[in-house]
């Protein structure tokens, strides 16, 4: 389980902060109240979906294709982004993946698990394949007069981000799309208003590994690397180093 230490605009080492004293009081009252502001700002008013349209960003029908190929690609949709940190249970028509979570602030922590599952059933002439994702998640606060704790909720995710996300990247290994969904473009399609909801559960720069598979195209990897040089050389160096094992 990976630790993210989160920045935030009025981050403050409490440890700096006089033990007491009035004024001690007062700065631990105003970081409070901050990062309240910054953690709540996220709880802001989202679309609610309808029954069909949430069958219909969770689900999709895939044909050409046989069960065992779209749960190894699925899988491999998670190992791309933190292959280890992700807990795979299989089952004959699918999965569940978990993955543990750390999130460090100024004064205080949370913690929590994604779960992802996954299941493929047999139609006339395809496959239905179903996916969804929930998080449980507490965390601990500290304050003048102690730690304040709150309790594990659990929640399924119902924005439409995470969900584009991962059916976009299964149909690119499946070699039904040509385009990679990085997290910088699917960051600029929920600043666009086009993705609503969370897409932590698959891009976090701070404690996943986000790899990219190693057959993108030259256009893709001008598109993903072209102001990151040093990214774009440690890819090709990894794509260079798979492709001489194949060798």
């Amino acid at each position: 389980m990976k630790k993210l230490f989160l920045k935030l605009p009025i981050y403050v080492e409490c440890a700096r902060i006089p033990k007491n004293g009035a004024l001690n009081r007062t700065l631990r009252k105003i970081i409070l109240m901050g990062v309240l502001t910054v953690l709540t700002a996220s709880c802001a008013h989202q679309k609610q979906l309808s029954r069909d349209e949430w069958l219909a960003l969770t689900q999709r029908n895939y044909s050409g294709v046989t069960k065992e190929t779209l749960i190894a690609k699925a899988e491999e949709v998670l190992r791309l982004a933190d292959g280890d940190d992700f807990k795979f249970h299989h089952s004959e028509n699918g999965f569940t993946a978990s993955r543990n979570w750390l999130v460090y602030i100024v004064i205080g922590a949370a913690s929590g698990t994604d779960v992802w599952n996954f299941q493929v059933e047999p139609t006339t002439d395809s496959w239905k394949v179903k996916v969804s994702v929930s998080t449980t998640s507490g965390n601990t606060s500290a304050t003048a007069v102690g730690a304040i704790t709150t309790p594990n909720q659990s929640s399924t995710e119902q924005g439409n981000a995470i969900y584009n996300i991962f059916w976009n990247r299964l149909d690119y290994l499946l070699g039904k799309s040509t385009q990679w969904m990085d997290c910088r473009l699917a960051s600029r399609k929920l600043s666009s208003g086009e993705y609503f909801g969370n897409d932590e559960a698959l891009c976090n720069s701070f404690n996943m590994t986000n790899n990219y598979p190693l057959d993108l195209s030259d256009a893709e990897i001008e598109r993903i690397f072209q102001t990151y040089p040093v990214a774009k050389e440690d890819y090709l160096k990894k794509r260079r180093k798979s492709q001489a094992k194949e060798l």
